[in-house]
């Protein structure tokens, strides 16, 4: 039994030494000290140490806490900007998109514009035409009138069609209204 107390002291105190030898260990790091032992002698000696870092550049794995912090606060910046850079391009893309189909409606009416336009020239130019060489004479009137008068628009008479010469060989008289 007493050899069993005297391995369990032992160890307990190997135990302490090294607690100890791990706490004057950090205790001259903090202070700046190197513990040396004499080649010659074997004597303890402390000696400070001047190139030594104030804050310590590395942890247990090999970064600082603060590089590390950095480190992760980058990548979540670099994580943002990418994922805006990938909306901007979805915006991107679904707006020109909207441009090339805007751009083919516009070219669309465009080209109906047009039609429309030479459909209206057409219209002008035959309304022009039988407003100079057609007279719509109203029954029982002496006088001719062109289809856009208001006098031959709100009539119910019947009426006769000649072309103006004919018209005016019949000795009638053009309308004041429809031609000044």
């Amino acid at each position: 039994m007493c050899i069993k107390v005297r391995t369990v002291l032992k160890k307990m105190m190997m135990k302490d030494d090294e607690k100890q030898e791990t706490l004057t260990s950090q205790y001259l790091s903090a202070r700046s000290l190197q513990m040396h032992v004499c080649k010659e002698c074997g004597s303890v000696f402390f000696e400070e140490v001047h190139d030594k870092p104030a804050v310590p550049s590395t942890t247990e794995g090999g970064l600082s806490l603060f590089a590390k912090i950095i480190a992760v606060l980058l990548c979540a910046a670099l994580l943002l900007a990418c994922w805006g850079l990938f909306s901007l391009r979805q915006e991107t893309d679904n707006l020109h998109r909207q441009l090339q189909e805007s751009h083919a409606a516009l070219v669309q009416k465009n080209n109906e514009l047009t039609a429309l336009k030479i459909d209206f020239e057409k219209a002008r130019a035959q309304n022009v035409f039988f407003d100079n060489h057609i007279a719509l004479v109203l029954e029982g009137k002496e006088v001719y009138h062109t289809f856009s008068c208001a006098s031959y628009q709100n009539s119910q008479l019947p009426y006769h069609i000649y072309t103006v010469e004919e018209a005016l060989k019949n000795g009638l008289a053009p309308c004041k209204n429809c031609h000044r």
